[in-house]
């Protein structure tokens, strides 16, 4: 079968008669993911590696976390504390909780049902 292009040139067709083109098999470190009727494939070992990232972040920025809590506890036990240096510790504190929480959101993102 012969298609024709622009006019008058012809271009041979790349399928014979008859036949259809079987679909890309996927190499097996992909992944087929459908979203609303939507293929699209999605290589699983970046995926993996960068779910592996945020996780092992997350548990760094948790640990960081909880010793900020302690060490501003025991700052606020003692007497005659440098406040300044309290309300430093305590703002790096509220500023791993937010950034936890983005990681959060994007390993665990809120579905709505």
């Amino acid at each position: 079968m012969v298609l024709a292009v622009g006019g008058s040139a012809s271009v041979p067709d790349p399928q014979p008669a008859g036949k259809t083109a079987a679909p890309p098999v996927p190499d097996a470190r992909f992944l087929l993911c459908c979203d609303t009727g939507n293929h699209a494939y999605r290589h699983m070992d970046e995926t993996e590696t960068e779910t592996e990232a945020l996780q092992a972040r997350l548990k760094e920025l948790e640990g960081e976390h909880r010793a900020l809590d302690r060490t501003i506890a025991e700052m606020a036990a003692t007497a005659g504390f440098d406040q300044l240096q309290l309300q430093r510790l305590k703002r790096r504190k509220l500023h791993l909780k937010d950034e936890i929480q983005r990681i959060e959101d994007q390993l665990f993102p809120d579905i709505i049902a």
